[in-house]
């Protein structure tokens, strides 16, 4: 969609939010800071070698959608046709949405899963204009975002068991899903998180998330990121880190799939250690 275009659609989508819901705020914010500076270009030396037309040119629909019936099931078979551990504590969504039915990871010691109104709270406390300034496809995901995450971890909590995140694309043709995660992790707390993207669809789609972590005092989180989506699949992503003081991030990143992958990591340091 263009710039204009998707203007439009975000009046009709913020008009069907409650009037006092916590996210129209920033998200009309969003909306403005992309309307201003629009898509990256190829002009743009951070962008140099991505060239985004096929998103630009893709006619990609941003609204959130409800789930269709015929995706739950297709999200399920794909589900269990993957090779991902059934038993390991995990969060499911399809085409952006929550699966119905699936398993809540909150059994999982020293770990709170929150969403809604929590979670944009969250992200209006982390908010920072220049974000949306220089990762403008951030900001489009704050404008469009659904089914925002919020995962805190207890100061000095060790989550032995890891986290799958797992967000399939099952066929919803020329959507644009924006998954927005945040990660909290109290001082001295560790934590594993693997992130899964995949999908089967033969049809163009694009996924467009957005994982912001703050790390407390000596904290220890290990990210992984595992895509793995169709042919015709397009992904751009955003990983925004704060670490204090002695904290430490691993990350790995692996991309078997897509026809278009940008992922811009960003993290500061801003404490010692």
């Amino acid at each position: 969609m263009s710039p204009e275009t998707l203007c439009e659609t975000f009046e009709g989508a913020l008009a069907a939010l409650e009037r006092c819901d916590p996210s129209r705020g920033l998200r009309g914010e969003a909306m403005a800071a992309f309307a201003e500076h629009g898509y990256p270009t190829r002009k743009h030396e951070d962008w140099r070698y991505t060239d985004l037309r096929p998103i630009a040119g893709g006619d990609f629909d941003p609204t959130p959608q409800a789930l269709t019936p015929q995706h739950i099931r297709r999200g399920r078979e794909l589900l269990e046709a993957s090779t991902l551990d059934g038993e390991a504590a995990r969060l499911v969504f399809v085409d952006g949405q929550p699966l119905p039915g699936e398993r809540s990871a909150e059994p999982l010691p020293g770990l709170t899963v929150l969403g809604g109104a929590c979670a944009w709270q969250r992200i209006g406390a982390l908010h920072d204009p220049a974000l949306l300034e220089h990762h403008p496809l951030a900001a489009l995901n704050t404008a469009f975002a659904s089914s925002e995450t919020l995962i805190r971890v207890d100061e000095n909590a060790r989550v032995e068991a890891p986290l799958h995140l797992v967000f399939i694309t099952a066929g919803a043709v020329h959507r644009s899903t924006q998954p927005r995660v945040l990660i909290d992790m109290g001082a001295g707390s560790e934590l594993t998180i693997v992130q899964h993207f995949f999908g089967e669809s033969a049809e163009p789609a694009w996924t467009n998330p957005v994982t912001q972590i703050s790390q407390g005092t000596a904290s220890r989180l290990t990210l992984y990121r595992y895509q793995a989506h169709g042919a015709e699949q397009l992904h751009t992503e955003l990983l925004k880190a704060r670490l204090e003081r002695d904290a430490h991030i691993k990350l790995g990143y692996v991309d078997v799939g897509g026809r278009l992958v940008r992922n811009d990591v960003h993290v500061d340091l801003a404490a010692p250690g």
